[in-house]
């Protein structure tokens, strides 16, 4: 843009602010090529005092703590100040006592006794089988300089032999639709803190506390998106977790609104998400509610007439198939181990050329997983019990925005499988007598609906190829178990089959079943859709059957 009174055509000197083209020393602004002590920023080759990180033995008396100290980014306020009032006083002597807590009364020490007059945010607690990672409550303190969290669960954090994790998800420009989506909130930022039980006993020992940044160009969904900032200042005493963050890591003042929420895990698979999205200087947000508003078009249309809406009582007097964990194509029934997947009723009916198709499940259908990976990005290279190896696996410190990892996604996949040329072997072969040539394909996560589409084959000469050609999009909802999809033009009769895929490859199948304008129901082979030719022979003297489709 241009006009606008900025230096260089922006505002910036060199065109982005930046000294030597990116701001940094040497080039990336980093010590020694990498801005670490020793080659990895960690004292005596780990960063634990004493091999544990507890100076003393646990130096706590009755708790085990820990406290990890970041490099001091604060501005040299002491050296400023003196010099200006040097400079406006003309001389004299100066003593100037900087006193911090005029600026954080928060210490990063392990103990909440200065939270004392902060409010806390209480959580749902006792939901959780793991109470090491139950969150009771949380709360923030901004500050000039930074942004500092507190963390009670109900039991001791980072307590587990294998190791826990704490992740506090931070919306900095309060903006949903950039930075790592969750309902209410574009996560800009993360915190990510991973600690286990000592080696030695049984204090805790936190291995890394990590800011990571969104790449913006990534893809909402994918947690592989955050890439490493730089470490933060962490210390966790019994059931209390404390740690900070600069503002200026986050591009943020004091009085800019901001969301946050927290996470834990027991990196075996247990988790718990907090409900409450916290504001700083904005309203707090149930995500519960802001899925709510999401999933529903409207008010309730009622029952009268098939709509696609996320309501379903309009689907409750229609017969549909009861799904059995064993279709047509099995020897033997299969457990499901996400009830995410796990199939319970499903049937596909039409108005007019108009085809509905309705699925519920045994859990919260498309639910994914909010964060789908439970282990830490920078956590010990090998653990064992009798092994003094504390060697993290460093992520490269040298920061570009982008992140070079695999997409990671955690959504919930259903494909709705048809074959409108039943006579013809020109799609994807699900078996001997269906070949899929289009599919509905309806991707979602926190059962909420990412995309669906109606897909064509697009290797006819192929039917093992998985190649498929965007027709148009599909209307559908969900809500709770229940999944609603309609689309149009899809042919006078054809045959459909239900597969549903989990973020973590968990999977169920519907049996196979024909849809037909007028009728709609039998399952395909060995069963077949009824079709009356007459019904008023007065004197028949022999019934005999035939292919009336020659299908």
């Amino acid at each position: 843009m241009k006009d606008k009174g900025f230096k260089d055509g922006n505002g910036l000197t060199n065109g982005n602010g930046l000294t030597n083209g990116n701001g940094l020393t040497n080039g990336n602004g980093l010590t020694n090529g990498n801005g670490l002590t020793n080659g990895n920023g960690l004292t005596n080759g780990n960063g634990l005092t004493n091999g544990n990180g507890i100076t003393n033995g646990n130096g706590l008396g009755d708790k085990p703590k820990v406290v990890l100290k970041s490099k001091d980014r604060r501005p040299a306020y002491n050296s400023l100040i003196v010099i200006l009032i040097a400079l406006l006083l003309g001389g004299g002597c100066i003593y100037y006592i900087w006193d911090e807590t005029t600026v954080n009364p928060i210490k990063i020490d392990g103990n909440s006794d200065d939270w004392g007059d902060i409010s806390k945010k209480q959580l749902l607690s006792g939901n959780i089988d793991n109470s090491n990672i139950d969150l009771e409550s949380v709360a923030t303190y901004t500050d000039s300089v930074y942004l500092s969290f507190l963390t009670e669960t109900k039991e001791p954090l980072f307590q587990s032999d294998n190791g826990d994790l704490l992740r506090i998800l931070i919306d900095s420009d309060n903006i949903t639709v950039t930075g790592y989506f969750v309902p209410g909130m574009g996560a800009d930022y993360m915190i990510e803190i991973y600690g286990q039980k000592s080696l030695v006993n049984d204090n805790k020992t936190i291995y890394s506390s990590s800011l990571y940044m969104f790449d913006s160009s990534r893809d909402q969904n994918d947690w592989n998106a955050f890439v490493f900032l730089a470490h933060i200042d962490v210390a966790s005493s019994g059931d209390i977790t404390e740690c900070r963050v600069p503002l200026f890591d986050l591009g943020v003042e004091k009085n800019n609104p901001m969301k946050i929420i927290w996470q834990t895990s027991d990196t075996s698979g247990l988790t718990d998400l907090g409900e409450v999205i916290v504001g700083i200087n904005t309203e707090d947000v149930l995500i519960e509610d802001v899925i709510l508003s999401l999933q529903r078009y409207g008010p309730n249309a009622g029952a009268d007439n098939l709509k696609i809406d996320g309501y379903f009582d309009d689907w409750r007097g229609i017969e549909k198939y009861l799904d059995n964990d064993k279709n047509e194509y099995q020897e033997e029934p299969e457990s499901v181990e996400n009830p995410s997947v796990d199939l319970h009723e499903y049937v596909s009916v039409n108005d007019g050329f108009d085809f509905f198709f309705y699925l519920s499940v045994h859990g919260e259908v498309l639910s994914g997983a909010a964060i789908p990976v439970d282990e830490a990005k920078q956590a010990p290279s090998s653990y064992s019990p009798d092994s003094n190896d504390n060697e993290i696996d460093v992520i490269s410190p040298i920061f570009d925005g982008k992140s070079s990892e695999p997409v990671v996604k955690g959504e919930d996949t259903i494909y709705i499988f048809l074959d409108t040329n039943p006579t013809i072997q020109d799609g994807f072969k699900i078996n001997n007598s269906f070949y899929a040539n289009k599919v509905i394909e309806v991707v979602g996560k926190h059962g909420l609906i990412v995309s669906s589409k109606l897909y064509n084959h697009s290797s006819p000469e192929d039917y093992t190829s998985w190649s498929w050609e965007y027709f148009r999009d599909v209307e559908s909802a969900a809500h709770g178990n229940e999944l609603e999809m309609m689309t149009t033009g899809i042919g006078d009769a054809f045959k459909v089959y239900y597969h549903l895929v989990s973020w973590d490859e968990s999977e169920d199948y519907s049996d196979g079943f024909w849809v037909s304008l007028g009728t709609s129901g039998a399952r395909t082979d060995p069963s077949w859709t009824e079709h009356t030719i007459k019904s008023n022979y007065d004197a028949a003297w022999d019934v005999y059957a035939i292919d009336l489709d020659q299908d």
